[in-house]
């Protein structure tokens, strides 16, 4: 699943990564891009609490990609 929540608002951004983690099967990824650095750092807080996720972060020029894998 790919997510682009650069033209959100926050909070709405961390509502919709939040939904789409909720959602999440075995197996399953979801790439998303986000702008915000601030954001980035509230979502690296959340996925860091959930111990059955794998998450990168990777910076790019224009932002974030951040890739979350559901073990």
């Amino acid at each position: 699943m790919r997510l682009n929540l650069d033209e959100l608002p926050w909070p709405v951004n961390v509502l919709t990564f939040n939904r789409a983690i909720d959602g999440m099967q075995p197996g399953d990824i979801i790439m998303a891009t986000i702008a915000d650095a601030h954001v980035v750092d509230n979502l690296k807080r959340i996925l860091g609490s959930l111990p059955d996720l794998f998450f990168d972060v990777v910076q790019k020029k224009r932002g974030y990609h951040i890739r979350v894998i559901r073990k």
